[in-house]
């Protein structure tokens, strides 16, 4: 332990460490490289927040409760959570992930998820990333969930699996309207081996929640190869206070 402080000491001189916001040089580099504005920019999802979906309210809102469309079942999955709400902040953090492939963001996500309201996630059998299509994977070089959820369950990695895959290229579902995204991913998704996941609690892991469409579809090919119970986990939230 000392050694390896004494090793990122070193490293922080060699190779000084900038806000991944702002990039302002940070005085006093810890596991979180955000200077304290950019930092104080981040809103944590809490309450209030529909217990389903994991939408924030205001808090003018009251207690905790579900949302509309959860009220009407409308969710295949069971249960969502997300770190913190979506903003210019957090969609630099994933962008430079997500399309320039730097890392150096992933100790900082991990950090600020340690005591979100992804504790609140039951533990599941099985954790999986929501997939790329091979095209676009090979484009890539990576998957930007898979990384995600690598750093947000470090203490489960032999639990990551890639039980679920993306049948057909589909659209970037940004821009696309309510009845586009849904057609847009429909019937994109499939298990290969339902007896992989039948039975067994499943941890969907992606970037960021907008209106649920992806995962949603996502749980609905588990739900139908017999997954006893899908919950949702992800970095950012995209909410409207």
């Amino acid at each position: 332990m000392m050694l390896k402080k004494l090793l990122q000491a070193a490293a922080d001189i060699i190779f000084p460490r900038h806000c991944l916001n702002c990039a302002i040089l940070l005085e006093r580099p810890g596991a979180i490289d955000l200077c304290p504005a950019c930092l104080a920019r981040l809103l944590f999802i809490g309450a209030p927040f529909c217990p389903v979906c994991g939408l924030m309210y205001p808090k003018s809102a009251g207690d905790s409760h579900p949302c509309t469309v959860c009220g009407h079942g409308k969710y295949a999955f069971d249960r969502a959570r997300a770190v913190f709400a979506y903003n210019k902040v957090v969609a630099k953090m994933i962008h430079s992930l997500k399309f320039s492939g730097k890392r150096t963001g992933l100790r900082t996500m991990a950090a600020l998820a340690e005591h979100s309201l992804l504790t609140q996630l039951s533990c599941p059998d099985i954790i999986i990333p929501v997939p790329l299509h091979p095209k676009k994977l090979r484009g890539r070089g990576f998957n930007q969930s898979q990384l995600l959820a690598s750093v947000l369950f470090a203490d489960q990695g032999h639990k990551i699996q890639s039980y679920l895959i993306r049948t057909r290229p589909t659209r970037p579902q940004l821009g696309l309207r309510g009845v586009e995204r849904r057609q847009n991913v429909a019937g994109a998704f499939a298990v290969p081996e339902p007896d992989m996941v039948r039975g067994r609690s499943v941890c969907l892991v992606d970037d960021v929640f907008t209106t649920g469409t992806t995962v949603n579809e996502c749980a609905k090919s588990l739900k139908k190869s017999g997954a006893a119970r899908v919950e949702v986990a992800t970095l950012a939230r995209v909410i409207d206070l």
